[in-house]
């Protein structure tokens, strides 16, 4: 088109626009508690299996902010059931599917990533993804080694990114209020936080009645060399799903699972979010008999420097949870029902004075994330609360396999005593994977 017939063009199309005026809906101009799809965050998905198609549907999919434009997976199966939730909660087609996350990030027009992959990859994606220019919400451990949690927070500091770690019980009102009273001295002085996890007594029997599976055939539409990534080169012999967890190369069983989002909890509790304990002792045993190794029975204690003791025992029998101790009372947060017990006094109907202690305050995570990301401050769980959090697992697992107590200087994040112990902060990678 030459520029005669641009303006000629042009012209027609104003005298049509006149004439037949373009009616904007309110939704599209951001009006209505909406907003323009122009303003939204864009944001792909790495790891397509439940937990990430959960959070997907009822997270990311269900918060205007955000816009979901991307999904990948090493499963093939897994890319389009991602796909297939895009397309049919945004009644349109065009959701882009990937196997290598790596082209998901070389995507320019993807401003965020939510990492729902193995544990293993966690820290490795969250650093790529930064130094493409991506914010990341990423799933719980954050980290597999105390190490991957230094680089990972120096690489989003370096590079800007808005980060969320995926303990979304930050975002509960509940906890949020518990907090709030535990450190407004509701509780008196706090002297013990005692986390019960579950028992693996099932999955142990599953691992011993399974034996070592043999090498398998990879799985047609599965690049099973990139799901391992950073981890050991090993023979396909199944356990890629949701059965990871209990392999030492790519989890850390009920400790790093559950262990977690509790350990997050006494960490809140304790006000000690960039910092955290002065020791750690601990005994346990490992499953035997079969493909997976992570511990299944654990007596672990941390200690404080105010004098506060944490300890982590798998259940016996009896709920799941972490009971807060303190002077003038005490309370017990049930992870199985979500609710919150109390005893001397029903501190959940106790209201917080203004002039008192108050918290970060989130009711939804992925909106958190989301608006941070708009924003640019920080969200109520950021790369060092994730990766402090995380770190008292790897603390715990240190702890055990040396079988004696351990000094941590929280600062430093070394052992005091035990050369031994700094050796085990980090692993290597397998080539060419690095951080």
């Amino acid at each position: 088109m030459n520029r005669r017939q641009f303006l000629k063009h042009a012209a027609t199309a104003t005298t049509g626009a006149l004439a037949f005026p373009i009616i904007i809906p309110s939704s599209a101009l951001g009006l209505n508690g909406s907003v323009a799809p122009s303003n939204r965050v864009t944001v792909g998905l790495i790891g397509a299996g439940d937990r990430g198609l959960h959070v997907l549907k009822n997270g990311f999919l269900a918060c205007s902010l955000g816009q979901v434009t991307a999904v990948c997976d090493t499963a093939a199966w897994r890319v389009k059931g991602g796909i297939d939730a895009v397309e049919a909660a945004y009644g349109t087609k065009g959701c882009a599917g990937h196997a290598d996350f790596r082209e998901l990030l070389a995507d320019k027009s993807i401003d965020a990533v939510y990492i729902a992959t193995p544990d293993h990859w966690h820290t490795p994606a969250s650093i790529y993804a930064a130094k493409a220019g991506k914010d990341v919400y990423c799933e719980k451990p954050v980290t597999l080694t105390l190490t991957q949690g230094q680089a990972l927070c120096a690489t989003m500091k370096r590079h800007s990114r808005i980060y969320q770690s995926g303990t979304q019980t930050r975002s509960s009102e509940r906890l949020r209020h518990a907090c709030e009273l535990v450190r407004s001295g509701r509780l008196g002085k706090l002297t013990s936080l005692d986390i019960v996890l579950p028992n693996s007594r099932g999955v142990e029997a599953q691992n011993r009645a399974a034996g070592f599976p043999p090498i398998q055939p990879v799985p047609d539409g599965f690049d099973y060399d990139l799901w391992l990534g950073p981890a050991p080169k090993v023979p396909y012999r199944g356990g890629c799903f949701w059965d990871f967890r209990w392999r030492s190369d790519y989890g850390g069983g009920y400790i790093t699972d559950w262990g977690t989002h509790l350990l997050d909890f006494a960490q809140w509790l304790l006000d000690a979010d960039g910092s955290g304990p002065v020791g750690v002792a601990g005994k346990g045993e490992r499953m035997t008999g079969g493909f997976w190794d992570v511990y299944s029975k654990y007596n672990v204690e941390f200690t404080y420097a105010n004098g506060a003791k944490v300890t982590v025992k798998e259940a016996v029998e009896g709920d799941a949870g972490l009971k807060a101790t303190g002077s003038e009372g005490w309370f017990f947060y049930s992870w199985n029902s979500q609710s919150i017990a109390s005893g001397s006094a029903d501190y959940q109907r106790i209201e917080i004075k203004p002039d008192k202690t108050r918290v970060y305050r989130s009711d939804n995570h992925v909106e958190n994330f989301l608006t941070c990301v708009r924003n640019r401050r920080p969200t109520i769980s950021p790369a060092e609360v994730g990766h402090r959090s995380a770190s008292l697992c790897h603390l715990a697992i240190i702890a055990m396999d040396l079988g004696k107590p351990l000094g941590w200087d929280p600062v430093t994040e070394r052992f005091a005593n035990s050369d031994t112990a700094n050796r085990m902060i980090s692993r290597a990678l397998r080539s060419p994977w690095h951080l």
